[in-house]
């Protein structure tokens, strides 16, 4: 039997890890080191050990990782059971601050090409969008490390002023990001999930929040959206009224979106024919636009 608890937690290690436990897990040893064949099973031999073989995943969240093993990986012969929670409302109720909140799809052929042709979109579109001063201090949320990696060096190739906290930035490095953008030295700010989940410092001085995509972890959403609270704010640079955060999606976001938004909604959002989608949240509700 092979038990993976809290699996969405590996994504915020290193997943290559688990994929190469799935790999070898079977694997026929190439020497016998002295084994009684005798006391082992036939079909142990025959290698059909991975058709045998239970496996339990248990995982807070729906992510295309962990439906990726569930699929290519557990082979047992009595057959698959998945059992999925519906999302109601999801994690945008828990948004406390009066913001617009607008969700763009952009479209893509295939999930091969999603990476490509979000980057395209962000930087042909979101980008022109919040490059006019009273767009400053922008914080840029990226999931995946490697995303993260071609923004800053289109950023640098662009010559666009921006700092940078990843999960290999050094301690000082990170404090001086942080003072840059509260004062609005930095127009942008480019922020990791894996350095949220493992700091969960408090960014002072958000006024426009981008998501790259939608978090992995649903809870940072509505976490990151609190951060846009008025005592966070430099009250000598922008204003109350003038701030937005934008969503980036595809219909392969379904599973992270339907966590934000709700099952329904994520569903509407994804079959719809219009790009753009608003939800304005405050204190008491949410509606939609």
């Amino acid at each position: 039997m092979l038990i993976l608890d809290q699996t969405e937690i590996f994504l915020m290690q290193n997943w290559d890890h688990v994929l190469h436990i799935f790999n070898h897990i079977h694997l026929q040893p190439k020497d016998s080191h002295g084994t009684d064949f005798s006391r082992v099973r036939t079909w142990a031999l025959n290698g059909w050990s991975k058709y045998y073989r239970q496996t339990l995943i248990f995982s807070s969240v729906v992510l295309p990782e962990i439906n990726a093993i569930f699929n290519n990986k557990c082979f047992n012969y009595a057959g698959k059971v998945r059992a999925i929670n519906l999302t109601k409302f999801g994690t945008i109720c828990q948004v406390y601050v009066q913001l617009p909140h607008v969700f763009q799809k952009f479209y893509t052929e295939n999930i091969i090409d999603t990476v490509e042709e979000r980057f395209k979109f962000f930087i042909n579109k979101i980008v022109p969008q919040h490059m006019d001063t009273l767009m400053r201090q922008t914080l840029i949320y990226v999931t995946n490390y490697f995303d993260f990696v071609r923004l800053r060096n289109h950023f640098k190739r662009e010559d666009i002023g921006f700092v940078q906290i990843c999960e290999y930035s050094k301690e000082g490095k990170v404090a001086r990001a942080r003072d840059m953008f509260f004062h609005g030295d930095a127009h942008f700010l480019l922020y990791t999930e894996r350095f949220h989940f493992f700091n969960r410092i408090r960014v002072k001085g958000i006024r426009h929040l981008i998501f790259y995509s939608p978090p992995n972890v649903p809870h940072f959403y509505y976490e990151m959206c609190n951060l846009m609270q008025e005592s966070n704010m430099n009250k000598k640079i922008g204003s109350m009224s003038n701030m937005t955060v934008t969503v980036l999606y595809s219909k392969y976001d379904i599973n992270q979106l339907s966590a934000i938004v709700g099952t329904d909604r994520a569903v509407r959002m994804i079959e719809s024919e219009r790009n753009v989608h608003m939800l304005v949240t405050d204190a008491k509700n949410t509606d939609t636009i």
